[in-house]
């Protein structure tokens, strides 16, 4: 661990810490959206009310990509600012009666939950000199993310039932990561001064997987967009169910995470194919689901499946890029991701119009044909990529 930090386990602590602002993003609001559509806003239509949780998406897509060219202006004041939009964007919903300016709020809120996630990842590399001790930050990211996400998304479910409103109280948390940030992250002045670098450029095979990762950011962005409505439609429970039911998504999502090196090694190229199958599975259960025990086993499996994939779709980065390209990929590809979340809310209004059936039980089932066919469609490249190495 680097010596130029006065208390190391702090400033880790806080960096992992500020994971909250992309866990928060979506999972606040999550269990909540067909209370919003029936209940709040019902002049408006379900989709259109989706976008209160999937609009931060495209500004966190946005700052993303755009964040490695504002670095010039200093790491922490990034972090610094991110924290201050996040929670005032957040928490300004408590304010607000009016669907618009509510999305407005949450575009503000994206902004600096794209800010945080991105620069605190940068940070610690940059940071923590051992290798070892940057891998293990990186990979309590995500147990962070997922524990973060579970109790938020298991208890704001509960308090919509009092008032709809409560739950954006979640975001107050960001003040305390903001005085924790500038009291354990360094000043820019005493960061240690990188090497100049040519830019990192985006690659064609950058390209080639930032539309898988497009794809799989739309498709499976359905199963949250659309899980409260379900809930309400099987007849399984309220908001509070549905919240239940997305934290058992996450446990599943922060369990595999620990396996996930071992199953990438494993299965190698057939892991898209494997774990699109799975996120099937999980969705099919789902449709069958009567009970909340049932449809909380089904989230669970869904989870594994959904959370091995951003796994997966990060960890091919690096593979596919050299040095020259690896930044920009990253970038490119982690944007790329959170814009199809955003796409999604317009997805599943489009499968509604397109089959004139607004159902979200039919969004859900049009979800799981996807995941079918591009199973089919990564196993299919797994095995031909297979059968051309063997020739060669």
């Amino acid at each position: 661990m680097s010596t130029k930090l006065a208390n190391p386990k702090m400033t880790g602590f806080v960096l992992i810490l500020s994971a909250f602002m992309c866990s928060a993003d979506s999972m606040t609001l999550q269990p909540i959206i067909d209370l919003l559509a029936t209940e709040v806003f019902p002049e408006y239509g379900y989709a259109t009310c989706s976008m209160i949780m999937t609009v931060s998406a495209l500004a966190l897509a946005i700052i993303s990509i755009a964040a490695g060219a504002l670095t010039k202006i200093g790491k922490k004041r990034l972090l610094l600012i991110g924290s201050a939009l996040f929670t005032i964007g957040g928490c300004a919903g408590v304010l607000i009666n009016n669907i618009y300016y509510i999305i407005a709020t949450r575009l503000v809120e994206g902004l600096g939950a794209g800010l945080v996630l991105t620069i605190s990842m940068m940070l610690i590399p940059s940071l923590f000199e051992d290798q070892g001790e940057v891998d293990k930050l990186m990979g309590m990211n995500g147990v962070m993310t997922s524990i973060f996400a579970m109790l938020i998304g298991f208890t704001s479910g509960y308090l919509a039932l009092a008032n709809w409103k409560l739950p954006f109280a979640y975001y107050l948390v960001g003040i305390v990561i903001l005085l924790l940030q500038i009291k354990y992250v360094p000043a820019d002045s005493t960061q240690s001064q990188e090497e100049a670098a040519p830019a990192s450029h985006i690659s064609r095979s950058g390209v080639i997987h930032a539309v898988d990762t497009f794809i799989y950011g739309t498709v499976t962005t359905f199963f949250f967009v659309c899980i409260s409505g379900v809930v309400m439609e099987l007849g399984i429970g309220n908001s509070a169910a549905a919240g239940t039911i997305t934290t058992f998504d996450t446990i599943g999502s922060m369990l595999i995470g620990f396996a996930f090196a071992q199953i990438f090694g494993k299965l190698k190229g057939y892991t898209p194919a494997a774990l699109y199958f799975l996120m099937a599975i999980g969705a099919f259960l789902m449709l069958q689901s009567s009970t909340l025990v049932f449809a909380c086993a089904a989230s669970f499996i869904f989870g594994m499946g959904y959370n091995s994939y951003f796994s997966y779709f990060l960890a091919k980065v690096s593979i596919i890029s050299d040095d020259a390209s690896l930044d920009a990929n990253m970038s490119l590809c982690n944007g790329i991701y959170y814009l199809g979340m955003f796409v999604a809310s317009f997805a599943v209004q489009a499968v509604g119009n397109i089959f004139n059936n607004t159902s979200t039980v039919f969004a859900f089932r049009f979800m799981l044909i996807c995941l079918i066919i591009l199973g089919v469609f990564h196993l299919i490249m797994a095995v031909t990529k297979k059968g051309e190495i063997i020739k060669k």
